[in-house]
């Protein structure tokens, strides 16, 4: 349609001029078909005649010009209308175009708004797992929390019990040291005994010399025969001294034994306290060590459950940050290949973007051919408003397109970003993680080697005790070894006794001293008999041994003589 309103002012235009110049000349009753018949009859008939020879005359001058004219703006119509159709056409192609650009906006838009669901769904999971992942952290922290008041609280109870220990201990060494005073004090006062008889042995040797005195003056009256009454009264006097010093003799005895049976009574009671204390102790010693091995075998067998419950836990960490490790390795994969679509997609775009820019581009060249033309020749200015109207919407378009293309540049930066934030978030916390499990495993080593200190402590606890309850049974074997000298002192004592009652009993004093040689011997062997000392005693006994076997042969010579 506007082909046919543009050529029929040019008809008008054309019929106007052929009236102007030739007003004589008769209408045809032709049909007027079209410029290229008009000019095509005009070249045929280039001299039209009319029946005033003037005006034929001005025609056929004039007509060679207006036929070129003719001719030019036929040339210039069949072009402007080619390129009308050119135009129409690429009309057409631009208005497809933008009809698909504007269905690959829509498609656009549409993916730009799933993948911001995606995203969105993607934020709101990660945010999720954040929270998780801090409420398991808390969580973790709580249980370790728990864990080390839990070692804390038993090693209090360590350190209660090794002060329990170490009080027992101090009460054991307390009665060791006790005992140690009263084994000291009755040695003390067997030494006492000893210098006692020893007093009494440097009497009797002071007896045998004045004896020896008697012996000389009896020797000085055989002598001296006239002076024997004298010396007989004077004998009779020594012998009432001698008898005299013999009741002493006898009450010194008497005391010596009372003293040994004082000191009996005193081992006795001592014997008597030691078993007791021994009895007590062992007992308490006893129910002590039962009690410490069966805390120290409940303190082992929890310090086993403990480390096998952390170990677990342990292993159970290290699966759980595993597990997790391996699931935001197949997020963050996911939103690489999600990334890697969308950069597909952006390069589609600018492809598209670039295609379009090439549309325009050609649409500029077109335009500023038809401008050219346009200079040259008068066309509407309805078309060229639509063309220039039609090229700033697709101006606009393409501006559109652009800042979407950049947008969509710009979020996926920032979606690059915040995934390697939360990779670096999620390496953060898988160090974090793995410190804290070292730190774990750090303080389960350092609970076992406690644990190991408080079982070297409590086994050295015990060798002490071993070591106190040793030296009680060596105190017991010189305790018995006491008491074997006692009694052995006291068996002496009493068969001197014996010896001197039988002496009294069965005379004078010459039948006794002759006598008691032969008695002295028989007491001996019968002491030595009936009191036979055992080979399992050791070195102290013997001694013991010895100095009664001497002081048995001094007291006979004391009565030989």
């Amino acid at each position: 349609m506007p082909l046919a309103f543009s050529l029929n002012p040019s008809r008008g235009s054309a019929a106007e001029n052929r009236q102007r110049t030739s007003p004589n000349q008769p209408r045809s009753n032709r049909p007027f078909k079209a410029v290229g018949s008009d000019s095509s009859s005009a070249s045929d008939n280039p001299a039209i005649k009319s029946p005033e020879g003037r005006s034929t005359k001005i025609i056929e001058r004039r007509s060679p010009t207006s036929l070129e004219r003719e001719k030019k703006r036929s040339i210039k119509m069949t072009d402007l209308e080619a390129q009308l159709l050119q135009l129409q056409g690429d009309l057409k192609k631009t208005k497809d175009q933008l009809i698909s650009s504007e269905s690959r906006k829509m498609r656009a838009q549409q993916e730009v708004q799933a993948t911001k669901k995606q995203l969105e769904e993607f934020s709101t999971a990660e945010e999720s797992r954040l929270f998780e992942l801090r409420k398991i952290s808390q969580e973790r922290d709580r249980a370790w929390q728990s864990e080390l008041e839990a070692i804390q609280k038993q090693h209090s109870v360590d350190s209660a019990e090794i002060q329990r220990l170490r009080m027992q201990l101090e009460l054991v060494l307390k009665a060791q040291a006790a005992q140690e005073k009263q084994f000291d004090e009755e040695h003390l006062e067997l030494e006492e005994l000893k210098q006692d008889m020893a007093d009494a042995l440097s009497t009797i040797e002071d007896l045998k010399s004045r004896l020896r005195g008697s012996e000389k003056a009896e020797a000085d009256a055989k002598a001296l025969f006239e002076e024997a009454k004298q010396q007989l009264e004077a004998s009779k006097g020594t012998i009432d001294t001698l008898l005299t010093d013999g009741s002493k003799l006898m009450d010194s005895f008497s005391l010596v034994v009372k003293e040994l049976e004082e000191s009996r009574a005193r081992v006795k009671s001592l014997e008597e306290m030691v078993k007791s204390s021994q009895k007590l102790g062992t007992k308490e010693l006893r129910m002590a060590l039962g009690e410490t091995e069966i805390m120290f075998f409940e303190e082992q067998i929890l310090r086993i459950i403990q480390i096998n419950y952390a170990t677990e836990s342990m292993e159970k960490m290290k699966i759980d940050s595993d597990q997790r490790e391996t699931k935001l390795k197949t997020a963050l994969e996911s939103t690489k290949s999600e990334l890697i679509l969308l950069k597909a997609n952006l390069f589609d775009k600018d492809a598209e973007i670039r295609n379009l820019s090439d549309v325009n581009k050609k649409l500029q060249m077109e335009l500023d051919r038809e401008k050219m033309i346009q200079k040259e020749s008068t066309l509407d200015s309805n078309i060229k408003e639509g063309l220039k109207a039609e090229a700033t919407k697709l101006k606009e378009k393409l501006t559109d397109i652009s800042e979407e293309n950049e947008k969509l540049k710009l979020e996926i930066i920032n979606r690059e970003i915040e995934n390697c934030k939360a990779h670096e978030e999620a390496v953060n916390d898988a160090k974090l993680a793995r410190d804290r499990e070292e730190a774990a495993l750090m303080k389960l080593k350092t609970a076992s080697e406690k644990a190991e200190e408080n079982g070297k402590r409590e086994a050295a606890a015990v060798e002490k005790l071993n070591k106190a309850l040793e030296t009680k049974s060596e105190m017991e074997a010189e305790l018995r070894r006491v008491r074997v000298q006692a009694e052995q002192w006291r068996k002496a004592a009493e068969a001197a006794m014996a010896v001197l009652t039988v002496g009294n009993n069965n005379g004078g004093f010459l039948e006794r001293t002759e006598s008691l040689d032969s008695k002295s011997h028989s007491v001996a062997k019968k002491l030595m008999t009936t009191f036979p000392f055992s080979d399992d005693l050791g070195d102290d006994e013997s001694a013991s041994r010895k100095n009664s076997t001497t002081m048995l042969k001094r007291i006979s010579g004391m009565w030989k003589k």
